[in-house]
This record gives C-alpha cells, sequence and structure tokens, in this order.
C-alpha cells in the first residue's frame, strides 16, 4: 500500500470514527430531551397541586436543566433543580449525572445516572421531589418560633 492509500484509509477511519461519537453524542442528548420532557410533565402536575395550596411556583426548563421553585408569599419556600453534568462523556453509565445541586438550604440534592435515565418515570420524579419537599418543610417548622 501506498502512502496516498495509507492516507485516504487512516482519514476515513478517522472520520467514521468521528461520526460514531456524534451519532452517540446526539442519541445522548435525544435522551436529555425525552427525560427533561417527562421532568417537565412531572413538575407541571405538582405545580396544580401545589398552587391549590396557595403557594406560587415556577418552573424553568433550559437546554441543560430544569427546576421548580416553590414560595410560600414572596418567601422563597423550596428550589429543586435538575441538571446536566456531563452527559457527553457518559458512555459507562459512571460520569454523566443528572444532579441537583445544593446551593443553600432551600435547595436539594437528587442524582440520576446517565444510564439509568430511560427507566425513570413521572411517578419516580414526584416521588423523590416529595421526599425533599418534605424535608425542607420539616426544617422550617423546626425553625419558627413557637
Amino acid at each position: 500500500m501506498n502512502w496516498k492509500e495509507s492516507l485516504k484509509d487512516m482519514l476515513h477511519s478517522t472520520t467514521s470514527g468521528h461520526q460514531v461519537v456524534a451519532d452517540s453524542q446526539e442519541s445522548r442528548r435525544k435522551q436529555v430531551n425525552k427525560f427533561f420532557s417527562l421532568l417537565q410533565a412531572a413538575f407541571e402536575e405538582i405545580k396544580g397541586e401545589i398552587e391549590k395550596h396557595g403557594r406560587r411556583v415556577d418552573i424553568m426548563i433550559g437546554k441543560y436543566a430544569c427546576a421548580i421553585e416553590i414560595y410560600d408569599g414572596n418567601r422563597l419556600e423550596f428550589n429543586y433543580a435538575v441538571k446536566v453534568l456531563r452527559y457527553a462523556a457518559a458512555t459507562d453509565g459512571q460520569h454523566g449525572f443528572y444532579d441537583t445541586t445544593s446551593y443553600s438550604t432551600k435547595y436539594s440534592v437528587q442524582r440520576y445516572k446517565f444510564a439509568e435515565i430511560h427507566k425513570i418515570d413521572e411517578q419516580r420524579i414526584i416521588r423523590d421531589f416529595m421526599r425533599s419537599y418534605e424535608k425542607q418543610l420539616k426544617k422550617y417548622a423546626a425553625e419558627e418560633p413557637h
């Protein structure tokens, strides 16, 4: 094989390798979008119920994160956010979490492994949210003067 044929083979194998990575990233992006649609549906259901109890609820849906904020009057009572961390590098499920990061006591921490998001349904999201929200409400109740 002469150098021109070697170069051609080398470039075609590299190009197809890049295509595999691009296809894989596109597939992961589709999984992210599907999961975020599920999150939005769960957040909308939660919002409807919480508003029945006099709270204001805001939902934010972004490219890499979804969040729901609950206000008691003008006071932020709770923030629950799910954001993508390194999803593009998640090939083995060991990296690439959906994660809510704790910035203060009003924020929750929840991790979903990228490799497992296809198994998570709306009811699981709501259960995870409810567990975190309940902890926050108990904390508020303990802090209030009696």
